[in-house]
């Protein structure tokens, strides 16, 4: 990653951060090198990264919370694990959309919470600008696969989840969106 990536990574970051309540078992899906963990553990009961990359060179303590597996396959935990869970410019590389937010409902407690942010259709042509400047590289922008930020919400409310924050970000270029789990979903 260049600096633009990690500075758009840690940006996402710190605002998703603001949603995750202490003493919540918090599980990261995407989490690459485990930024999100690191910056809230101290306030949660559990931190727990899942990539299907995840980068060399990172500190013992850090690599022992995060797990090398693929969100397409289903998640490797058992039912109602987390109360929260985040999803961090993943989502809208995911082919299957639906299966994967059924499989979040599954592993999250009633009340839990989904915290995840989506790009703006917009931001593609930015990034193809600051990739060719040599500033940022863009990751997997092949895979937005045309996603757009408002199918988000209908996917979640079909499997029982409530949207309590929906905020555009990034000079509005990328969205947040915070759902919660009905008891009954």
């Amino acid at each position: 990653m260049r600096w633009m990536d990690y500075l758009l990574q840690r940006w996402r970051n710190n605002l998703a951060a603001h949603y995750i309540r202490p003493g919540e078992a918090l599980l990261d899906v995407g989490c690459y090198d485990g930024w999100l963990l690191a910056r809230v553990q101290a306030r949660v009961s559990l931190a727990v990264g899942l990539d299907r990359k995840i980068p060399e060179g990172l500190l013992p303590e850090r690599r022992n919370q995060l797990i090398l597996s693929d969100t397409t396959t289903g998640l490797p935990f058992p039912d109602q694990s987390f109360s929260s869970v985040s999803l961090l410019a993943v989502f809208e590389h995911l082919h299957q959309k639906a299966e994967v937010v059924q499989e979040i409902s599954r592993i999250l407690r009633p009340a839990g919470r989904v915290i995840l942010t989506v790009p703006g259709r917009q931001i593609d042509g930015l990034l193809d600008i600051l990739i060719t400047l040599g500033v940022a590289d863009g990751m997997a922008l092949e895979e937005h696969h045309g996603f757009q930020a408002a199918d988000t919400p209908a996917l979640f409310e079909a499997a029982g989840f409530v949207l309590l924050k929906w905020q555009r970000f990034q000079l509005g270029l990328n969205n947040l969106f915070v759902f919660e789990k009905t008891t009954g979903g």
